[in-house]
Formats: C-alpha cells, structure tokens, sequence
C-alpha cells in the first residue's frame, strides 16, 4: 500500500513561522527521505536556503516526508538528490516544498517572508543545476584566476572558457527571484553544479571585469575571429552575475552604513531585473518590492502586498502601483 500524500500543518503567521525541510542523510542512490519541521523566523536561522530553476511544474517525482509521500517537480528533486549528505542531516529551506504551493493565503504570507528568509539563513547556495561537458574544467578555470594562480597553456583554458560560459548562460541567471535571493544577504551565496561548490566571491574573480586583459592575453582574441567571438560570449554571459554583483555590494554598503535599510535605487534594480523572467508575471513586482527600501524613494508610495488570487495588473490598485513607481 503506497505511502499518503502529505497534509501539511498549518503555519502560524502571528509568529512568523515558516517550514525547514531536513534532507536525511543517504548516498546517491537511495531513496529522497526528510521531515518538515516549523519554526518561528525570529528565532531560527540553522538551515541554508536554497536558489534554483524551477523549470518543468510538472511535479512527478515522489519525496518521502516522515510517513507520507510528495510529489516534486524534476529540478526540486535533482537539487535534493545533490544537496544530501552521505554522513549527516541537511537543514535547507526550498521554496517548492517548504511553502504548500495548493494554498494561496498561504503561498501569500511566505513570499512576504521571502528577503527575510535568505537573509536569515546561515548560508544561500545558488544551485545551477546538474553537471554539464566541461563543468569540471569550468571550476578549475575559476579556482585558479580567484587564487591567481598563473594560467595554465592556452589550450587549457580554451577548452574551460566555453563551459564556463555556458554556466553562466543556464536559466538560473534569467530568473526574477535571483535578485532578492542573492542580493539580499549578507553573507556572499555559495555558487554550485551538480556537487561543485564555490563562493561567490571566487566567481566574481572569473568575470571579464574582473580579468580584464589577463583573459585576452590569454585567449588572444585579436589574432582569431572565433577568439573575438569567444571573448564576446564570455563577456555577454556575465552581465547578468555582474549586475547582480553590483547590487550586492551596493545592498551590503547600505545594510552596513544606513540602519540596515534595503536598496533604495529602484531603477539600478529595474535595470538589472529588465531582461530577467518568471513563470507568474505578478513575480516581477512581488520579487523586487521584497528587497527595495521604499520609504527611501518617495514617501507615500506603498506597494501591493503579494496576492495570487486576485492581484492581476488589471487591478485599479496595481495599474496606481506601476504609475506611481514610475513616476518617481
């Protein structure tokens, strides 16, 4: 007899509570099992919090929660399968399960919670989805230009830059989430694929900004057209992480020196958000207004509070919202 699918309990929103999914320790190969837990977001911040596609809805793939059963979509349960730990328990909060996605009041309150909730964790990992060709010499690349290591022969790095490339231009770096997901805590995310990690700070040493002519020394694009072409392409997939770059440490400045209040700029934000996507138009806003500091930019102006029952941009409080905001 298969296992009940799971009920959640209710969440306690006078308290601010939110669900931490434990992931059971176990090797590659066994069973998805771990237990949900709640806890008041005042008082816990024991879990790390996960960032990452979603990607197909379609939820096919059963988890075990204590005794019962959870349908997840296929990117939910590779980034579990990838996050569990073969000698001890994982604490991570994930969206998709942490937040039963069947309640909208629910769903609601939560993606109020959501800059808190990263900021709150002990440590953001920015999860890009499983390994591809070339993943393994993509890190080696970024390991040795953050430790300044001095380059290997050319070939080598020929045959990184194109991978590392292609990590860079995965759909994790489109998303409309990202923005309030990394740049909201303080602490800099942990940057993985499949089960390579590396800090954000050791990604940002790999970006053509950061290189500069190092990189096309190295690759010598002036004397090869696929050179130019391959310098560019490099360049063209880290503007994304370069903006986003930009505005963490503008948020930390501010989080550091202004009382803590969130970025005030609004249009450094739209900007950097402008060719970022979501599967739910209302995620625009919803993900931007998490992690701006309003009062900053004009007083008077207070956005709609996340509602994916009725807020649609047809709405007379949302059309005043955008018109108000791009007014100013």
């Amino acid at each position: 007899m298969p296992p009940p699918h799971l009920e959640y309990k209710p969440i306690d929103h006078s308290i601010a509570q939110i669900r931490v999914l434990t992931i059971h320790l176990g090797s590659s190969d066994d069973p998805i099992l771990c237990s949900l837990t709640r806890h008041s977001l005042q008082h816990e911040n024991d879990y790390e919090a996960l960032s990452y596609t979603w990607g197909d809805p379609t939820r096919n793939y059963l988890i075990s929660i204590g005794a019962a059963s959870l349908p997840v979509t296929k990117s939910a349960h590779d980034a579990l399968r990838h996050l569990r730990l073969k000698d001890r328990d994982r604490r991570v909060w994930i969206d998709a399960i942490c937040i039963n996605q069947d309640d909208n009041t629910e769903r609601n309150r939560q993606v109020e919670y959501m800059g808190q909730i990263f900021k709150g964790a002990s440590r953001v990992l920015a999860w890009l989805g499983p390994t591809g060709p070339g993943t393994d010499e993509a890190f080696e690349l970024i390991r040795a230009v953050s430790a300044k290591s001095p380059m290997k022969p050319a070939l080598d790095v020929w045959r990184a830059i194109e991978p590392l490339t292609a990590l860079m231009n995965r759909p994790f770096w489109s998303r409309t989430w990202i923005l309030q997901e990394v740049i909201c805590p303080e602490k800099a995310p942990l940057i993985g694929c499949g089960n390579k990690w590396e800090d954000w700070e050791t990604w940002a040493a790999a970006s053509p900004l950061a290189m500069g002519e190092e990189l096309e020394d190295v690759l010598n694009p002036k004397s090869s057209i696929l050179g130019r072409q391959t310098l560019k392409a490099y360049a063209k997939a880290f503007e994304m992480f370069s903006g986003i770059d930009y505005l963490r440490q503008q948020s930390y400045e501010l989080q550091h020196h202004h009382s803590g209040q969130g970025i005030t700029n609004l249009n450094e934000v739209l900007t950097v958000s402008i060719n970022t996507e979501c599967s739910d138009l209302r995620d625009h806003v919803f993900a931007i207004v998490g992690m701006i500091h309003f009062d900053g930019i004009a007083a008077g102006i207070h956005p709609p509070k996340p509602d994916y029952s009725t807020c649609r941009r047809s709405t007379p409080k949302w059309q005043s919202f955008r018109l108000r905001v791009t007014r100013h």
